[in-house]
């Protein structure tokens, strides 16, 4: 619901000093599942003084309401239109944005670098350890902190899901009559046109697969042979071929392993996908070739759409900061890939099980790989059963049991529209039909078919695999520069985003046919 506007102060009347509240009301904006404690407790903790370097104002409040291993993601419901504002003024100028950019991106290198001696956790001190972990978390704040300006837009109002797209939306449907032009207008001008890394991957394993496939033999084998069998028998039969699907499943497996993994893309899995193309006879090589020359086809496209509008320093803000936002995702993912032999290495040394240390906060590890506090498993098990964790105003709070659930009874969670409608935005033009499937968490993306219609409360990029195989993409959430947006794009599939009310009203079976154009979604 919109938020009441305050009552303006009498003209020539002194500026009344702004008070903020001791308890901040919290607005859910997100549902996220898993979501350990540690690292995600420093995230927004080290965000908040690297948003107050940027722009020069503090960020909001933020609190995780925890129920085992789910987060309510909660921002103090204040502020956030300011926040807006001031971002809308700095990116007018190109070079607020590309030293943004820059320094997101070097910072999300910097980190990758950090985290990966993780993997070789046992071979430092304890000590040493404390101290790279310490130093990981500054980077990991950073990080969020340079690609979170895109996500601040989207939180600035309750009446649009994005402050930037919606006025870029309004100036282009302003000057183009006809809404297919209009759309296609928009989608070039905010489209990033660099390679994202679930991008890169697709890429390299097409390139395998049509190599496999060159292999009649192998081809049979796909065809004839379970999944699950397959690592086997190339492993017997086909040997080369089987080291280079190991090798591309090895190096991209930190792609599904989101917050606590484990990751998902298995050697299985990979040899699923080559049965599939080898049973489909997909054109592999016109995929390929339509991936590497996508960056090229929008650049083109960006040219055409700039006889209708001009590309202007607000265009080029919302493009960059989508993919800043998008490489800052990944980036993080994979640190907490390489984080996850540290939290098994502090469970076998300090006698707990890698969840209960995940459900210490980050400056409590720090201590007790200092020597200067014991672990705490019965907190840990409360905290995972559930907790209010909270940032606010420099302020750290992290409460678990009653405590906790009298918090949350204060969440304001907006409610999804009443009604059997489905309304959206467009975030990729188009229009497909077919059988739902509901997929909220990775354990559910198998259920996904080729030519299903994947409806999602909000996709992240462990659900990558099952957005490949949809037809078209509807989500509760986000605007033209989130995750499913960004996909969506790279596929080329109709996809219809910010609906609040999908996998309310949609289940399971439901045969729905997807209006990108007009952003609408309904029932056959």
């Amino acid at each position: 619901m919109p938020r009441a506007k305050p009552a303006s102060a009498p003209k020539n009347s002194p500026p009344v000093p702004a008070v903020k509240p001791s308890t901040p009301v919290w607005l859910k904006v997100e549902e996220i599942k898993p979501f350990p404690l540690a690292p995600c407790d420093a995230i927004y903790t080290q965000a908040a003084a690297t948003v107050q370097q940027i722009l020069g104002i503090p960020m909001p409040g933020f609190a995780y309401h925890y129920q085992e291993y789910g987060i309510e993601f909660c921002i103090a419901d204040e502020d956030r239109a300011e926040l807006g504002r001031r971002i809308m003024d700095r990116v007018a100028d190109r070079t607020f944005t590309d030293r943004v950019v820059k320094t997101g991106l070097q910072t999300c290198d910097d980190m990758l670098a950090l985290a990966e001696g993780f993997t070789r956790s046992s071979e430092f001190s304890n000590a040493d350890l404390a101290d790279r972990y310490e130093k990981y978390v500054a980077l990991l704040g950073k990080s969020m902190g340079y690609g979170y300006l895109g996500n601040l837009l989207d939180y600035a109002s309750d009446d649009v899901d994005n402050v930037l797209v919606a006025q870029l939306e309004r100036r282009v449907f302003s000057n183009v009559a006809d809404k297919r032009t209009a759309i296609e207008t928009l989608v070039a001008l905010t489209t990033p046109e660099q390679t994202t890394y679930p991008n890169s991957e697709h890429q390299e394993f097409l390139t395998l697969a049509m190599v496999v496939m060159e292999n009649q033999k192998a081809k049979n084998a796909l065809q004839k042979n379970d999944a699950a069998a397959l690592p086997s028998v190339f492993a017997a039969v086909f040997p080369s071929l089987a080291s280079a699907v190991a090798a591309h499943q090895k190096k991209w497996e930190w792609l599904s392993f989101l917050f606590v993994g484990p990751p998902k893309w298995t050697e299985s899995y990979f040899y699923g996908l080559l049965v599939h193309a080898a049973k489909s006879n997909e054109d592999l090589a016109a995929e390929l070739k339509r991936l590497q020359d996508q960056p090229k086809q929008i650049l083109t496209a960006r040219k055409k759409a700039e006889k209708c509008v001009a590309d202007d320093a607000y265009f080029y803000a919302a493009r960059q900061l989508a993919y800043l936002k998008a490489m800052r995702k990944d980036a993080q993912v994979h640190t907490y890939y390489y984080l996850d032999s540290f939290f098994k290495h502090l469970a076998r040394q300090f006698g707990m099980s890698p969840t209960q240390a995940r459900f210490h906060t980050s400056s409590e590890l720090l201590a007790i790989l200092r020597g200067e506090a014991e672990t705490d498993a019965a907190r840990a098990n409360s905290r995972f059963k559930q907790c209010f964790f909270s940032t606010y105003h420099g302020k750290i709070q992290v409460v678990d049991g009653p405590a906790a659930a009298k918090l949350a009874q204060k969440i304001r969670r907006p409610q999804a529209p009443q009604t059997d409608q489905i309304k959206g935005n467009c975030a990729c033009p188009g229009t497909a039909s077919g059988t739902v499937k509901v997929v909220n968490t990775v354990e559910e993306a198998d259920k996904v078919l080729p030519g299903d219609i994947l409806v999602s409360y909000a996709t992240n990029p462990e659900l990558v695999s099952a957005m490949r195989k949809a037809a078209a993409i509807v989500t509760d959430m986000g605007g033209l520069t989130c995750h499913a947006a960004i996909v969506s794009r790279e596929l080329n599939i109709p996809c219809v985003i910010g609906t609040k009310n999908a996998t309310v009203v949609l289940k399971d079976g439901d045969v729905v046919e997807v209006l990108a154009d007009d952003g609408v979604v309904r029932k056959l």
